[in-house]
């Protein structure tokens, strides 16, 4: 495929008159140098050696060190049985599914993807209805093993053929499996479950939706070359990108309103919020991501943008091509207005991937006029390559660099565990 890497992703900072990337980035030099001495060393600061290092492999995030190769011989094997189903259950939690639904929403496939990330039991039961044993194909994902919500729903959807994958052989979700005779497929230890799209817990689904599992690892690997520690910053989009936000955090931005434009881009939102909170939401630092569907979201909550308290920044995301024809009107329609000066013949040949960026336009050049500061994230187009080069893109432009610029580790989330402890323990007496 030649799909050239500086014509994939582009940011532009135009809407932020803190600076131009050369400006931001000579202020941060010494929070970048902050970032290689990190990794470098192999623990982060303020933290144990132990504890960031389960997220490394050597001066590398384990999720870049990690080579999928022979991921993709057992996914070609595991998924064989289950092939030609109309349905796909996805079952898992936080990580565990958030790449599975990006996956299947940014991809073009015949297959229905369900997720199943509660026990809401008004849910299950129309899925069972909906999603038939016979026409349909389960996963269950849990990097522990234990995760009680997906222990749960996969009691409650029994008589189903799957997959479990899972880091830990003797877990509660393998007993299942083997229970149930389901293949059992390993999970890296040492990637957490927001990096994980590119190991057998996000490749497994996107194989039995029709992916081309090696164009999605393609643009990993390249979006991971581009974006790497190593990488200068001013070649280093990810990186600009996560200056950019933590210098508009110190100037009490701490909240980005996310209009992602079109279907496809939107499937990345889940991850994108749990990459960006997980990471960087810890001792008292960390912003918050209000990523949102658009135009849709223009209709509701631009008000809040614009007219609501200045603690937010724009950050826009859209593609340069979403394909699709051109809108025919009838000659009956054309002489006649529809608001303004603008009239149906206007529409007249119109493409939709123009009709979205008109969309995209309004609001930032609102945000311009009303002087918010905003970004703008562009992705060439949506397929297999371009699904995994942004999918990596994230990972250190939400993940990693957010949390080592605010001297935090990138790989852990206490609090989220905490509250499963809770849970546990509240189930166990019951």
């Amino acid at each position: 495929m030649a799909t050239s890497q500086q014509n994939t992703l582009k940011l532009d900072a135009g809407g932020c008159h803190i600076g131009p990337p050369h400006t931001i980035i000579k202020r941060r030099a010494t929070e970048i140098q902050r970032i290689h001495t990190q990794l470098s060393a192999g623990h982060i600061f303020d933290q144990s050696k132990e504890d960031a290092s389960l997220g490394l492999e050597g001066t590398l995030p384990s999720f870049h060190a990690y080579n999928p190769k022979e991921d993709l011989k057992w996914v070609r094997e595991a998924i064989k049985s289950l092939s030609g189903r109309r349905h796909l259950i996805v079952v898992g939690n936080g990580g565990s599914i958030t790449s599975a639904k990006a996956y299947a929403g940014a991809l073009t496939s015949d297959i229905t993807f369900h997720a199943v990330d509660t026990i809401d039991p008004t849910y299950l039961s129309q899925l069972k209805k909906t999603a038939p044993p016979q026409e349909t194909a389960v996963i269950a994902v849990s990097k522990s093993g234990n995760t009680i919500g997906v222990i749960e729903a996969l009691l409650a959807l029994p008589n189903y053929d799957g997959i479990a994958i899972t880091a830990e052989p003797r877990s509660p979700l393998a007993a299942i499996a083997k229970q149930r005779g389901w293949t059992t497929l390993p999970q890296p230890k040492n990637i957490g479950g927001r990096y994980s799209g590119q190991t057998t817990a996000g490749l497994v689904p996107a194989a039995l939706l029709g992916a081309d599992l090696k164009e999605i690892t393609k643009g990993f690997a390249d979006a991971y070359k581009q974006n790497a520690p190593k990488k200068e910053a001013h070649q280093n989009p990810a990186l600009t990108l996560a200056l950019y936000l933590r210098l508009l955090e110190s100037h009490g931005l701490t909240e980005i309103y996310a209009p992602h434009y079109g279907r496809k881009l939107a499937a990345f939102m889940p991850l994108e919020t749990q990459l960006l909170h997980e990471s960087s939401g810890k001792a008292g630092r960390g912003q918050t991501l209000l990523a949102m569907e658009a135009p849709e979201c223009q209709h509701h909550s631009n008000q809040r943008f614009f007219g609501g308290p200045k603690n937010m920044c724009g950050l826009f995301t859209v593609l340069d091509s979403y394909g699709g024809g051109k809108l025919t009107v009838p000659d009956a329609l054309k002489p006649k207005t529809i608001s303004g000066k603008l009239t149906f013949a206007d529409l007249n040949g119109l493409t939709l991937t123009k009709a979205i960026h008109a969309e995209y336009e309004g609001v930032r050049q609102a945000a311009k006029n009303a002087g918010i500061q905003h970004l703008t994230v562009r992705l060439e187009k949506m397929d297999d390559y371009h699904a995994g080069y942004y999918m990596g893109f994230i990972h250190y432009a939400y993940g990693v660099y957010p949390a080592l610029l605010r001297n935090l580790n990138p790989f852990d989330q206490p609090h989220v565990e905490e509250s499963k402890d809770i849970s546990r323990a509240i189930l166990s007496h019951s």
